[in-house]
Parts: C-alpha cells; structure tokens; sequence
C-alpha cells in the first residue's frame, strides 16, 4: 500500500449530503479535494493531518483511490510533515543546482519540450 500525507484545509459535505469531502495540501504543495472513507468522516477536521491512499485501483491501475483512510495524531504528523517536507527541500536544492550547472537544458537546435513534473508529483513517488 502507498499512502500520501497531506494537512486538511476545509472539511464539507456534498449537495446530496451522502459524501464528506476535504480539500487537502500535500507535503509537495498539491492540493486535492478528495472523498474522506465512511468510517473517519467525524475525525476529519481543519488542520489535522490525514493518510490519503495512493494505491492505484483496479479499474485504472495508473490512478491512485484517492481516498483519505486515516487522520494522524499531532506528534506523529509532525514528524512526518517535518520528513517530507525536508526532502521536498532537497529535491528543490538538486534540481536547482542542475539548473545552475547547466545540466538539464535543451540544446538550440532541439525544439523546447514541455517541462514534465518531477517525482513528487508522480502518485508512486
């Protein structure tokens, strides 16, 4: 199983007042609003912090279920947010010591590709 951190920033229902939802930010500053699972929905609140699965569904074996499965204790939040965040911080470092490195640039004769996202923004990385 693949779980993705992220802190709730608003908790609400939807119009048929069936699902709960929550709009998270992950630790690799995505934002989604995603379903809270049934059984969690009264532990979900503003500001906590939530294991969102990742594992991809069998229908779409390249999507994750997105679904938020957890809600994470305020200590063990932030030592993980702290973790993740630091990497966050790494990888930001590295890539731009290959910007200023010149590693990574498009030669004048190639035609300029779109930039594709790095791994934090893959769902299995």
């Amino acid at each position: 199983m693949v779980y993705h951190p992220g802190r709730v920033l608003k908790v609400f229902q939807d119009s048929a007042g069936k699902n709960v939802q929550a709009t998270v930010e992950f630790w690799d500053d995505n934002i989604h609003t995603l379903k809270i699972e049934d059984s969690i929905e009264e532990k979900v609140k503003e500001d906590s912090f939530v294991l969102v699965d990742y594992y991809p569904t069998k229908e779409q074996p390249h999507r994750p279920n997105f679904l938020i499965v957890n809600v994470i204790s305020d200590k063990e939040a932030n030592e993980i947010w702290k973790k993740y965040k630091e990497l966050l911080a790494k990888k930001r470092a590295a890539m731009g010591r290959k910007k200023q490195s010149g590693k990574g640039t498009v030669p004048h004769n190639i035609a300029a590709q779109p930039e594709q996202s790095g791994p934090e923004h893959t769902y299995f990385g």
